[in-house]
Formats: structure tokens, sequence, C-alpha cells
């Protein structure tokens, strides 16, 4: 019988021979916690990424400091410098300790000829951003794999072993860019149709665990819960439900009661033969195509059509990631 604990334990999964390990779940369950508590407790130094400049800015404060709680529990003094490139001391004997890097993913691309041979493990907190967040970052998976690629070098062709990259999250919107341009969005959906709570890309170098542990029940009762009700934010926060992604328009159709109009990056448009009605789908089919660079002429002859029909919901799609890719367009 498999008994839920009451925290998650990020690094009880990092024996295994993968490069990036994603956590997604609710809010206060161990994932930030346990994540710091390895690299601290261990002695590695590890760089602490954040989306923005600003969420770096209020981390080297004392209020925002992530390591607060770990200094309280274990002793530390862990603190973040402000800066571009922020480090990570400790107080040892009176002097300021090197343990690690701070950066932010949005101004890193700013940051060149840096040497971080020295870091063994990434840990990106928040990679979803919350809804409220108005950071925007181009090609944000590439400024990953770019960041990644700068810290990492070439530790494999030398003999050594690879960074590990640690990315932690609330379920609050499915169609981020990181997920959605790494292509892992339909594993996700695949994982939440099965009750699938892990899973592991060997091939790619790819764990990913939707995590769930015993304080998320304990905390319903609590004041805070019992005033949020059943709404989306209990959901992320609590059941690790992308609370803030509308599944009205996602569903699976008949494809024979459809007629493909016209397709865009690899989305085939469907219309219906009998009802006003329109069908999005990953699925090729025999009809005139369009991709990034005819976008202009995509929109000047489906636009109208298509967002008459998403406002008047008779718009369908097959999956987050075919919605995330006609959002560039509608």
């Amino acid at each position: 019988m498999h008994v839920m604990k009451r925290y998650i334990d990020v690094s009880e999964q990092l024996y295994r021979k993968c490069m990036l390990y994603i956590y997604i779940g609710g809010r206060g369950i161990g994932k930030t916690y346990s994540a710091l508590r390895y690299v601290m407790n261990e002695n590695i130094c590890f760089m602490y990424l954040r989306r923005s400049q600003k969420e770096l800015d209020i981390c080297a404060t004392q209020a925002g400091n992530p390591f607060k709680k770990l200094n309280s529990d274990y002793g530390y003094s862990y603190e973040i410098s402000g800066g571009d490139i922020s480090t990570i001391t400790q107080k040892e004997d009176g002097k300021n300790i090197l343990k690690g890097y701070a950066g932010a993913l949005s101004t890193f691309s700013n940051i060149r000829g840096a040497d971080f041979s020295d870091v063994k493990i990434i840990i990106y907190d928040e990679f979803i951003p919350e809804k409220t967040n108005r950071c925007s970052i181009k090609n944000e998976w590439d400024a990953l794999l770019n960041l990644i690629e700068t810290v990492n070098r070439n530790r494999e062709l030398e003999g050594e072993e690879s960074v590990k990259i640690i990315l932690l999250s609330n379920a609050t919107n499915i169609e981020c860019d990181i997920l959605a341009q790494s292509g892992l969005i339909p594993t996700i959906e695949a994982m939440k149709r099965k009750s699938q709570k892990r899973m592991e890309d060997s091939r790619r170098g790819i764990y990913m665990e939707l995590c769930e542990a015993g304080i998320s029940e304990e905390k319903t009762t609590t004041a805070l819960y019992r005033l949020a009700g059943n709404g989306e934010y209990a959901d992320h926060a609590l059941r690790n439900e992308f609370s803030y992604d509308s599944n009205y328009d996602i569903k699976i159709v008949k494809l024979s009661e459809y007629v493909p109009l016209c397709s865009y990056e690899g989305c085939t448009v469907f219309k219906h033969k009998a009802k006003y009605s329109y069908y999005i789908a990953q699925i090729r089919a025999q009809c005139p195509e369009f991709a990034k660079s005819t976008k202009g002429l995509f929109k000047r002859n489906f636009y109208p059509t298509l967002k008459e029909a998403e406002l008047t919901a008779t718009l369908f799609y097959d999956s987050h990631s075919t919605k995330k890719i006609m959002k560039e367009v509608l």
C-alpha cells in the first residue's frame, strides 16, 4: 500500500542519470525547501535562478531570503547579494564564504565570459509564472538552454558529470513557455489523464514529477484555505491542478464530421460539416499550409472567422499544446 509522505524530498530522485528534473506541485509541500536543504547540507556549489530581475532583487532582501527558514532550522547564515551575477554566501569564522550564485533568466543573456565551472546544480524556482506575473522572456526555453550551456560548457567531453537542473513550480499555467517550447505539455496532459505522478525520458534526460504530499490535505482545514473555498487558488495551491487554464475548449471529436480548412505550424483547422463549429488539432491533412513566415496571410484569411468562433465558444482544440501554438495568431 502506497503511503503518501507529509512533505516531498526533491533529492530522493537525483540518483537518476538525468540532466533536467521538473517538480510541479502545491504550495508549501517541500519542493524548494528540500532542494535547497540538499545543496546546503551537502555543501554543493549551486546556482539559484528566478525568472525576473525583480524577483531576484526581492530574494536579496532579508524578508525575501529563500534560505531564511533553513538558516533558522539548521543554524546556517546563507544570503544573496545584489547585482546581475549575485553571489550566495555564508558567514564562517567571520568571513563570507562563497556557496553559489544567483541569477535571473530574463537578464542572464547579458552575461558573457563568466566561469561557473564550480556549479554542480541549478535550482530554478517558480519557473511557471503566476497569473499576475507580467515578465515576458522571449524564447524562454532557448534562454534556459543557453544558460545551461554557459554553466555546463564541455564537462561531459572532459570526463566530468553534467550539471543537474531542478525546475520547481506550482501548477498555475500549463501553457507556460518552457513547458510549451520544450514539448512537455502533451506529456503532462497524458500523465493527468492516466493519474500518473512520475515520468522519466531517458533519451532526453528528463525526470518529471507531479507532486503530492500529505501536508496539502492537512492545510485544507486552515484559515486561509477555508477562506479560499473551492476556487482556482485552492486548485493549484492544494490539489496540484493547472487551475488558471480553462479546459472547456479542450476535447476529442469525431474528425469524420469535419473537413480541413488550413493548417498553421502543423495545427490543422477543421470546420464541422453540419454546424457552426471549428476544431484545431496537431494532425496532418490535405489543405493550404501556413507557417510563421506567412503568419500575416493566415491572419488576413482566417483570423476573423476563428476569432468569432472563439468568442462564441464554438472553437475547440485537441490539447493545450495546440492551443498555445494557435495563440500566436488568435
